[in-house]
């Protein structure tokens, strides 16, 4: 715009660019461009608005942080060079700008330490150096520093050995993205950084320790006070043995117990276990330094089941724990107790005893009578006790009589028969003594396993009567003698595996005067094993073996027989039922006693 003049003496006017270009100190000029009338004030301050405007403000942008401040960019009108930008919070404090830029009439930058947050919304004002100012009210908000939403303190308490979780939490009222750390956080604990879940395992402590630490929130601008919190581990005792049933006294084996408990402290030492409620069996005793219970149990006339409260303590910490121990009462009782690794087996050897099963049970058994005495004088073998072999045999329960039968003497003198065996008796059955041995010219006596007959031809064995296997039984006759001549000797006793030898023309032969063999099964190979019992021939044993006879007119011993039968002239083994030897003359052999076994399975009795 071209310079004009209102008049000859009027004040030149245009847009900015056409002021004067070499004005005079306090030469006037009116800018149509700016709609304001100026004054030249020389070189340091130039053109200037020679009537005062007010300042407006009408927005901003950026941001002013609690804890840090900002520089925010202030938009309005009519901002002079020199003005001031203040925010007042809604408590009338006020915070002044540390530097305040005017980039043009309507824009400033300005920039402010930390404010409070708990003032806002500020006003922002603009002071020109005119002292005139604008203000745009309530408009500004401070970043706020995060808000702790979790209160200072402790997070919980946990036992030593167990996982650690807890969780810290601030939000931020701008929705930021809130970090937390911690510069002091236990070795063993850590902390998730954009969860603030706090995780780890509580150390092993001696005594109950409170761990302390300090956490701080920050949204990336500003961060929170550190926030004080605690974590309480408890030194704790821990049981290793289940609660509940500890163990079963089975009185049939035996009324010893032991047991041993155990806890842990895991910075400690268990020092003491002790019973608070309850009680143990009596007989058993509880050692509070091993925790181990032990001892032998009074028998109880029922099944009980004692039950009782332990406390192991380690001298700091300690817990409890309830048990309990069943007794049962005597399930069976009697005879000598022999075990393998299945089964149980009691055996009864001499007179009468009583066999006590308390519940019903599955068993096998063996009974053997007593075995038959040889003969004297020219004379023949005893016969083996009859034997019953039964198995699985439902047993109820009762008090029942068990007789073992003595073995018959043998005979003394020139001509007398070998005693008959003594009968054995167990479940209502019977097994029937062996026959004595006969002497010259006469029969066997019958008997379980008949006896032999002796130097006659027309002389025979006595009878086996003992009921057949069907029913268990187990018994022969006693061996013939048909030795025409004088002098030919007795036949051997029946066993319980084969008759006795028969004397025939022949009678040179020390075989035509053995005993009958005795028997072996699977279940007498057990009871032999475990229990010592029988006569043992050739790995197997034996029960209820003939007695051998006399030989060919003279003192020649004919051997015993495998189960227990005597050799000429010798004795049945005890317990074996075996039968007596005969003899040419002097005293026959004595029978063997007999013997009564059961087996049951160790299950049964909780073995």
């Amino acid at each position: 715009m071209t310079i004009r003049k209102s008049s000859n003496s009027g004040i030149p006017f245009g847009n900015t660019s056409s002021r004067p270009s070499s004005p005079s100190t306090g030469q006037p000029y009116f800018n149509g461009e700016l709609q304001r009338l100026e004054l030249y004030t020389g070189a340091q301050y130039g053109w200037q608005n020679i009537v005062a405007e007010t300042p407006g403000v009408t927005g901003y942008t950026g941001t002013i942080s609690e804890t840090s401040g900002g520089t925010i960019a202030i938009t309005g009108t009519n901002f002079a060079s020199g003005a001031l930008a203040t925010i007042v919070g809604t408590d009338g404090t006020e915070y002044n700008a540390t530097s305040t830029t005017v980039n043009n009439l309507t824009s400033i930058s300005a920039t402010f330490g930390p404010a409070s947050a708990s003032i806002e919304p500020y006003d922002i004002r603009v002071t020109n150096p005119s002292n005139l100012y604008g203000v745009y009210y309530d408009i500004l908000t401070i970043n706020d520093k995060p808000i702790w939403t979790t209160a200072a303190g402790s997070l919980g308490a946990f036992n030593e050995g167990q996982s650690v979780s807890a969780t810290v939490n601030a939000t931020d009222e701008e929705n930021n993205t809130i970090t937390y750390s911690s510069s002091n956080l236990p070795a063993w604990l850590s902390l998730d950084s954009s969860t603030g879940i706090l995780t780890g395992t509580a150390p092993s402590v001696s005594s109950n320790t409170t761990y302390s630490f300090n956490i701080n929130a920050s949204d990336g601008i500003n961060t929170s006070q550190n926030r004080a919190f605690s974590i309480l581990i408890n030194s704790v005792v821990t049981w290793n043995t289940t609660s509940g049933n500890i163990g079963t006294i089975y009185p049939d084996t035996s009324l010893s117990f032991t047991y041993t408990l155990s806890a842990t402290a895991l910075a400690n030492t268990i020092t003491s276990y002790t019973i608070t409620s309850g009680s143990l069996p009596t007989g058993l005793s509880l050692n509070s330094s091993t925790g181990v219970i032990s001892g032998t149990a009074s028998a109880v006339q029922s099944e009980t089941t004692f039950t009782f409260t332990i406390l192991a303590s380690d001298g700091t910490a300690s817990a409890s724990r309830t048990f309990n121990i069943l007794q049962k009462v005597v399930t069976i009782s009697g005879g000598t107790l022999y075990s393998d690794s299945t089964y149980y087996y009691r055996a009864f050897t001499s007179g009468t005893n009583n066999l006590i099963i308390n519940y019903p049970i599955t068993a096998d058994y063996l009974l053997v009578a007593g075995g038959g005495g040889g003969g004297s004088g020219n004379a023949a073998g005893g016969g083996a006790g009859g034997l019953i072999e039964l198995t699985s045999q439902s047993i109820s329960p009762a008090t029942y009589s068990i007789a073992i039968g003595s073995g018959g003497s043998g005979a003394s003198g020139t001509s007398q028969f070998g005693s008959d065996g003594q009968n054995s008796t167990a479940f209502g059955k019977t097994a029937i003594g062996g026959g004595g041995g006969g002497w010259d010219d006469q029969n066997g006596r019958p008997g379980g396993s008949g006896g032999g007959a002796a130097d006659s031809p027309t002389v025979n064995g006595g009878d086996g009567q003992q009921p057949g296997s069907a029913s268990g039984g187990y018994g022969n006759r006693g061996g013939n003698c048909r030795e025409p001549s004088s002098n030919g000797g007795g036949g051997g006793g029946g066993g319980a595996g084969g008759a006795g030898a028969d004397v025939v023309n022949n009678n040179i032969d020390p075989n035509q005067h053995y005993g009958g063999i005795g028997r072996t099964s699977t279940l007498i190979n057990d009871i032999g094993a475990a229990t010592g019992l029988g006569h043992l021939s050739s790995s197997n044993y034996y029960f209820a073996g003939g007695g051998s006879g006399s030989y060919k007119g003279n003192s020649q011993v004919v051997p015993a027989v495998a189960g227990g039968g005597g050799s000429s002239g010798s004795n049945g083994t005890s317990n074996t039922g075996g039968g007596g030897g005969g003899i040419m003359s002097g005293t026959g052999g004595s029978g063997g006693s007999g013997v009564f076994v059961i087996r049951y399975t160790k299950s049964q009795v909780g073995g």
